[in-house]
């Protein structure tokens, strides 16, 4: 097979082409997927593909901006300028599907889907979902909650985007989200993290009470993380039975408003904290153990913790930019060879300009 010139991609269906000839002096080109044949049209582009690298090191962490300036030979404004670009227009994921296919839809290997979101502030959270077996970042969106309304319309794009149906599914443990995946991918379970429902443990039970109920309920759900199989759940489960037998009547106790107080309640439940742990610990216990009976679905929602880790707030940036540079760390995490990097920047240039 002769060689060829690959180029930015064929304007009518962005596939691959090669030379293809010349006329009036000027090259053509052949798309090898539709066929169509054209001549490159050139504009000017506020960026270059330099910058683009440049920016790739500094959204990945590799370079800081004054080695960058050093090495583009460019004033730090200049470079912010340029750089103002792609946070301007960060990609969506469907243009990162586009450049490559994630192994959810491009393979029939079976897969978890993870779902967790990254907060700026009180008012925007960017909502990440998640392949946490072959652990690729599957879809991204900016909602100001995370709410059903917003992981319902996240879930149906991602779900007419060609992947398989998840084996399993690992949430934060909130119940409405958990109801939409079970619908949208027609699960029978969800996966509570179990690191989320200890951290919520401890808000609840306070290591220093004065209550013993309290400090006994501690620590028996304190190991729940360190479950591995079906005997250490029966064991655990034994223990809750023990203290639910000896401690019940404090999770009905109530106490009133003194005489004459301003209290707008007529009542309350004395012990709220313990009855909230309570809850947490019994209610839909089998989203507690799923992983023990699928083997693939993890206990944690540790892929994704990795990730929001990974999505550190720049200093000195506002919430637009923070977002747009989040996004653009998502999309290059799927990006792995310079071929694919290539075929990114074509996109986007085709996208925008």
């Amino acid at each position: 097979m002769g060689r060829y010139c690959i180029t930015i991609g064929c304007p009518r269906c962005h596939g691959c082409t090669k030379k293809y000839g010349h006329r009036h002096g000027r090259q053509r080109y052949r798309c090898l997927t539709c066929g169509y044949v054209f001549r490159r049209q050139k504009t000017k582009l506020p960026v270059s593909l330099r910058d683009f690298n440049a920016f790739r090191d500094y959204a990945l962490k590799a370079v800081n901006q004054e080695a960058l300036t050093k090495r583009l030979k460019l004033s730090r404004q200049e470079l912010s300028t340029r750089f103002n670009w792609f946070l301007t227009l960060p990609p969506a994921p469907e243009l990162i599907n586009r450049v490559v296919l994630p192994q959810a839809a491009a393979t029939v290997q079976p897969w978890v889907y993870g779902f967790d979101g990254k907060w700026l502030g009180r008012n925007l959270v960017l909502l990440v979902h998640r392949d946490v077996i072959h652990k690729e970042t599957l879809w991204w969106s900016v909602a100001t909650s995370e709410n059903m309304a917003a992981v319902y319309q996240d879930l149906i794009a991602l779900a007419g985007s060609g992947i398989a149906r998840p084996k399993g599914a690992v949430t934060d443990g909130k119940p409405g989200i958990a109801s939409v995946i079970k619908s949208i991918f027609h699960l029978d379970f969800c996966q509570r993290c179990l690191v989320h429902v200890e951290r919520d443990l401890k808000n609840y039970l306070l290591q220093n009470s004065p209550i013993e109920a309290t400090q006994r309920l501690r620590i028996v759900c304190l190991g729940m993380t360190e479950i591995k199989s079906l005997s250490d759940r029966d064991c655990y489960l034994s223990m809750l039975d023990r203290w639910y037998r000896r401690y019940a009547s404090l999770l009905k106790e109530r106490s009133y408003p003194e005489p004459g107080s301003t209290a707008k309640r007529y009542w309350w439940y004395t012990h709220g904290n313990l009855r909230r742990a309570w809850r947490l610990l019994t209610k839909d216990q089998n989203s507690l153990f799923h992983f023990l009976d699928n083997p693939l679905v993890p206990s944690t929602n540790n892929s994704l913790e990795g990730v929001n880790r990974h999505l550190r707030r720049r200093e000195g940036m506002g919430k637009g930019k923070q977002l747009a540079l989040m996004m653009w760390r998502l999309a290059f995490s799927r990006i792995k060879t310079d071929r694919q990097r290539l075929k990114l920047w074509a996109y986007w240039k085709r996208t925008f300009f």
